[in-house]
């Protein structure tokens, strides 16, 4: 609230009022991507809660069912709305308040049995440490290599305007263009995903952006670019707009496509 519209209006945009998408089974597609990443610690948060029942310790066991309400209520919610975007990181902050149960449950092992509890936490450490190694190889290999089109971008610099790019390739060429040495300005880079097809239209039409990127591929559902009438190919050069560049990509699960970089000439 203290943000104002604006503020409201992106936490709404990211999280509680996402479009939906999939159909009638898509819930528990949902679910059942969230569960692998989610599952060691809701068991483990779910043991402090036993635990802290049997020692009829109702406050223990109150705040560690708190906890374990926290850590379903993204994935729950991301069923309700029947969309995976950014789940994945989402679901990081019940985790975190899981961990908390979770944690209370491991420290209960050296009461159990004070010589060799601490084998209980070794033995969880060392597992989480090996699924977790597994889950962050997955997500690092996500993207696929940036380096060409990061330098490509920067070649054409300084920006003469505005700059369209894909969703997530937008947030690549923020982090890289925002420690690039040289500049005396920081480029303006919008991402597809705040307009419409026929925003996108409109912007590329009146040339209100310079340079638009385009990022398609195996398994990449068109964007508001590609949906756009002026973001296709014929649309781009029709309304002046050139091709600079054609880079492309492969990642670790085999996946292939193109990064794109259309130049508006006339400004």
């Amino acid at each position: 609230v203290l943000g104002g519209d604006q503020y409201l209006g992106s936490v709404g945009a990211t999280t509680t009022t996402r479009t939906t998408a999939g159909g009638s089974s898509f819930e528990l597609y949902v679910l059942w991507i969230a569960a692998p990443v989610v599952a060691v610690v809701l068991v483990a948060a779910l043991a402090g809660a036993v635990l802290g029942w049997r020692e009829r310790n109702g406050r223990r066991t109150l705040l560690c069912l708190m906890m374990v309400v926290a850590v379903l209520l993204a994935p729950l919610y991301q069923a309700h709305i029947e969309t995976t975007v950014s789940l994945y990181k989402h679901l990081v902050f019940g985790a975190w308040f899981g961990a908390i149960a979770a944690g209370y449950a491991l420290s209960r092992a050296t009461v159990v049995n004070a010589a060799k509890g601490w084998r209980v936490g070794l033995a969880a450490a060392i597992f989480c440490g090996l699924v977790g190694f597994d889950q962050a190889s997955g997500w690092y290999g996500y993207w696929p290599n940036s380096t060409r089109l990061m330098a490509t971008v920067e070649h054409y610099l300084p920006a003469k305007g505005p700059i369209l790019m894909e969703d997530g390739d937008n947030m690549v060429a923020y982090y890289y263009l925002l420690h690039h040495e040289g500049l005396s300005k920081q480029p303006q880079v919008l991402t597809s995903y705040a307009f419409t097809p026929h925003a996108v239209s409109t912007m590329i039409q009146i040339h209100s952006v310079w340079m638009v990127e385009t990022d398609t591929g195996t398994g990449i559902p068109p964007s508001s670019i590609q949906e756009s009438l002026a973001g296709t190919r014929t649309g781009l050069a029709r309304y002046g707009y050139r091709r600079v560049a054609r880079i492309p990509w492969r990642d670790p699960d085999g996946a292939t496509g193109w990064f794109t970089i259309w130049l508006y000439r006339g400004k």
